[in-house]
């Protein structure tokens, strides 16, 4: 079978759509019965260094703008499939039409019509048209969770049959430490922290962590516990702003995977209460290397985390102060055996090889 994995994106750095896109390729490249096209941006440097024999990497011509990156998905991708088989488009694009060629498109979420907040009035009705469009055009759409696949259904009249909820791994963070010499933050040296990490968005929690936080040294004040934010810095600026000057709390900014276990293998606790996600990699690869997760209660997070958080509605202050002192005072542990059980449902593996039955199920539809 000859797949087309159309994964073009705006981002230089390795997101969480780049980072489903890298470890399902990989994934996918283990089974011999396909061969393997993958499109993206010359700027995207983390595919190019990609070396899998049965993977071709081809580099689209097209500058890094949105409406180049668009107008290319409406009126030069379709021109693509030819030689193709199968094409899986990895994100939410817009596609015209696909000429008679089965098109898996995966829709991660639909926070265009969750989180107002994150994007302008007119990208809000244009993002709301292409997700229309693509529920309409594909032949199947791929999710990330039992609760996108809900509300694809809902939202986009889709019907269930039509749409497959794939979990996505956490195995590219269980790996070894590497030496970290280079990475020290002076300022945490002795000291018992706290982690948020993630793109420091409103919708995310990070203000409700933060004050979660503020709320617990009001209660239980420990001159020794502090609070650090890892992530790029989103639209929650201007909220948190004000608390960046505390001497409990350090933000600091973009930190590699490495760091980010360090981070983890450290803390006292993982918190992300955010209010929407459509997966949510945060809590899950937080676990990884912390027993100790405080968590959403509702939309995807609130799912992937029923095993092992300890759960909070995210915008309850309180509850998130009460979840701090709870894992302060009596931090879970889990044992090795009873964290593999929780993880095994989280493999790149397992969501690569569901991901080529949605091929096989779909290569035999009736073309348009």
């Amino acid at each position: 079978m000859k797949l087309l994995i159309v994964g073009l994106s705006e981002n230089k750095t390795i997101r969480g759509v780049e980072r489903y896109t890298l470890e399902l390729i990989r994934g996918l490249s283990k089974n011999k019965n396909l061969e393997i096209t993958v499109l993206c941006g010359e700027w995207q440097n983390y595919f190019f260094e990609l070396n899998l024999e049965n993977i071709v990497i081809k580099k689209v011509n097209v500058r890094n703008t949105k409406l180049n990156r668009h107008l290319w998905h409406y009126f030069v991708m379709p021109f693509t499939f030819s030689e193709f088989d199968i094409i899986h488009v990895i994100n939410t694009n817009p596609i015209l039409f696909r000429k008679g060629k089965p098109v898996v498109v995966t829709i991660h979420d639909l926070a265009e019509y969750f989180v107002l907040d994150k994007y302008g009035f007119y990208q809000r009705i244009y993002r709301r048209f292409v997700s229309w469009l693509v529920s309409k055009v594909a032949t199947h759409i791929v999710t990330v969770s039992k609760y996108s696949k809900k509300t694809i259904h809902e939202v986009l009249s889709v019907d269930n049959a039509k749409i497959s909820a794939i979990y996505l791994g956490v195995d590219h963070f269980d790996s070894n430490i590497n030496d970290l010499a280079s990475f020290c933050e002076p300022e945490l040296d002795g000291r018992d922290y706290l982690l948020y990490w993630g793109v420091l968005e409103r919708s995310k929690g990070v203000l409700e962590a933060i004050k979660g936080f503020v709320a617990f040294k009001k209660i239980c004040p420990r001159k020794d516990l502090s609070m650090v934010l890892a992530g790029k810095m989103g639209n929650a600026e201007s909220d948190i702003s004000s608390y960046l000057t505390r001497d409990d709390i350090f933000y600091l900014g973009h930190v590699s995977d490495d760091s980010l276990k360090q981070l983890s293998l450290n803390a006292k606790a993982i918190v992300f209460p955010s209010k929407y996600e459509g997966f949510g990699f945060p809590p899950l690869e937080g676990f990884v290397f912390c027993d100790n997760v405080i968590a959403s209660s509702t939309t995807s997070v609130g799912e992937i985390t029923e095993k092992f958080a300890v759960q909070v509605v995210p915008e309850d202050i309180n509850a998130i102060s009460t979840a701090i002192y709870d894992v302060v005072k009596n931090p879970k542990c889990f044992t090795a055996l009873e964290k593999r059980e929780v993880l095994k449902e989280f493999s790149w593996l397992k969501c690569a090889n569901q991901t080529y039955d949605v091929y096989e199920k779909v290569s035999g539809a009736d073309s348009r």
